[in-house]
């Protein structure tokens, strides 16, 4: 962890990511809400509402992984990553993909994978968390007397089945 996460309390981006993807089986096994939408984790860092205009575009989350799956399959696999998402990108070859995509969907982003093959390594980012935090660390850990908060949105709660 860097330093100021760690005294903010917040974890970092790869523990946020299984925390993300937890939560995203926990909503498609038994249907429980998504964590904190946008809107909500943005004001209640005292930064407004996020959109596009500040860098965060219409879909929330980044879905990153490699895929071995044989190269017949990808076409397909393509056209399904088509209808959930944007920022698609597919390369690779003989067996090995990389692949990532912007969606609102995880569920489906990781099915698909698993339509075409075999994922791994699977990452996923909460791209509205990634930019409270990203723009807390620059303009607010770096101001001078600046403390970094012990609570509040950019503490994330343990996870837990309720």
């Amino acid at each position: 962890m860097l330093e100021v996460l760690a005294q903010a309390g917040v974890v970092d981006a790869g523990g946020t990511g299984y925390l993300l993807l937890l939560d995203a089986l926990l909503h498609v096994i038994d249907g429980r809400p998504l964590p904190w939408p946008a809107r909500r984790i943005a004001a209640r860092a005292g930064l407004g509402a996020l959109g596009p205009a500040e860098g965060v575009g219409d879909l929330r989350y980044e879905v990153m992984y490699l895929l071995n799956a044989p190269d017949e399959t990808i076409a397909d696999f393509k056209e399904v990553w088509a209808g959930i998402g944007d920022s698609i990108v597919v390369v690779g070859g003989e067996g090995l993909w990389n692949c990532h995509i912007h969606t609102d969907d995880i569920g489906a982003a990781i099915e698909a994978a698993l339509d075409a093959g075999r994922p791994r390594e699977i990452r996923v980012t909460d791209l509205v968390e990634q930019v409270v935090e990203e723009r807390w660390v620059r303009e607010g850990a770096g101001a001078p007397g600046a403390e970094a908060p012990t609570s509040g949105p950019l503490r994330r709660p343990a996870w837990s089945p309720s």
